[in-house]
C-alpha cells in the first residue's frame, strides 16, 4: 500500500469505488477520525470494499475511528434515477469537504450535470504564459486557441490534456441536454470540439443514446428493432444542394434526451430537405 507521507495531516481522503454498475463513496477524514462509507441508492454494496478502507484508516491511525453511513445524516438526498451515481458521489463529496447542510435533489440533477460540465471546461482553460513582462493587448477567442498568437505568446491549452474519452463523454453529454443544436455552437468553439463531434462514431453513439432513451426496445420484436433502429445519414438536397437529417422511417426528434416528437412509417419527401423543395421542382403527392 502506497500512501502519502502526510496523509494524517489531510483535512479529507476521497476513495470512490466502482462496481459494476454502480459509484459509491467513501470518505477518510484523518483530522477527525472519522470514515464515511455512502451508498446513493443506499444499499449498503460495498461489500469487501468497506474491510479494505478500514485496513486504510488504520494504516494511517491506529485509534479508534467513527463509521458514518447514509443513516448518521439527518438529510441526505438519495439516488432514484438510473444513471446519476457519479453525480451523487461528486455532490457528497464537494458538500463534506466544505462543510455545508445538502440542499440537492434527484430533480436537481439535469442542471447539476450541466454544472459539473462548465465547471471541467472553465477549470481546463487555458494557460497563457507570456515571453515578455510587459502588459499584453487582451486575446481574441480565435487567438486564444492557437498554440502561438501573432504577438508571439506561448498559449499552453490544458483543457485538450483532459483524457479524450472524458472530454468525448463531456461533449455527449452537452448534446443530449441541449439537443442537436448544440452541434453547431460547439463546432464553432475549437478545432479539437469539431474533430470530436464530427466523427461519423460520435454522432451514431450519441443518436443511439437518445433513441435508446425514448424507446423500450424490450416490448417489441428483433425484427421491428431491426427495421427502426436505425441511424439518420447527412444527405444533400436533389433541389437546393443543402445537407440537411435524412431520417429513415421511424421515431423522430431532436436529439434531446427524453424528448419524443413522434414516429413516420414512410418517408414523403426522400431526396429533400423540405416540402418546398420537393414541389419546387415538380413533384407531386
Amino acid at each position: 500500500m502506497s500512501l502519502s507521507s502526510d496523509i494524517s495531516n489531510r483535512d479529507i481522503v476521497v476513495l470512490p469505488s466502482w462496481i459494476p454498475g454502480h459509484w459509491l463513496l467513501c470518505i477518510i477524514k484523518p483530522k477527525e477520525r472519522e470514515i464515511y462509507f455512502l451508498d446513493p441508492v443506499d444499499k449498503g454494496a460495498f461489500g469487501q470494499y468497506i474491510d479494505t478502507y478500514r485496513k486504510i484508516a488504520k494504516y494511517i491511525h491506529k485509534d479508534e475511528w467513527t463509521e458514518r453511513t447514509m443513516d448518521s445524516f439527518e438529510r441526505i438526498p438519495k439516488q432514484t434515477g438510473d444513471t446519476d451515481c457519479g453525480l451523487f458521489i461528486l455532490m457528497y463529496t464537494m458538500y463534506i469537504a466544505l462543510g455545508l447542510q445538502f440542499d440537492f435533489e434527484q430533480d436537481d440533477m439535469p442542471m447539476i450535470r450541466k454544472w459539473w460540465c462548465a465547471l471541467l471546461i472553465d477549470n481546463f482553460s487555458l494557460e497563457i504564459t507570456h515571453k515578455r513582462q510587459t502588459a499584453a493587448p487582451r486575446l481574441s477567442k480565435r487567438q486564444r486557441l492557437e498554440k502561438f498568437s501573432d504577438t508571439g505568446h506561448k498559449v499552453e491549452t490544458t483543457l485538450y490534456q483532459l483524457p479524450p474519452e472524458i472530454l468525448t463523454k463531456i461533449l455527449k453529454d452537452v448534446i443530449l441536454s441541449d439537443g442537436e443544436t448544440a452541434y453547431r455552437t460547439l463546432s464553432l468553439v475549437c478545432r479539437e470540439f469539431r474533430d470530436v463531434i464530427g466523427n461519423d462514431a460520435f454522432r451514431r453513439e450519441v443518436h443511439f443514446s437518445w433513441l435508446d432513451g425514448v424507446v423500450n426496445w424490450s416490448i417489441f420484436s428483433s425484427q421491428y428493432r431491426d427495421e427502426y433502429r436505425k441511424a439518420y445519414r447527412i444527405t444533400e438536397c436533389l433541389n437546393c444542394k443543402s445537407l440537411y437529417k435524412d431520417c429513415p422511417p421511424g421515431y423522430r426528434g431532436r436529439g434531446k434526451r427524453g424528448e419524443l416528437l413522434g414516429f413516420y412509417s414512410v418517408l414523403d419527401y426522400t431526396g429533400f430537405c423540405s416540402q418546398d423543395c420537393f414541389f419546387e421542382i415538380g413533384g407531386t403527392q
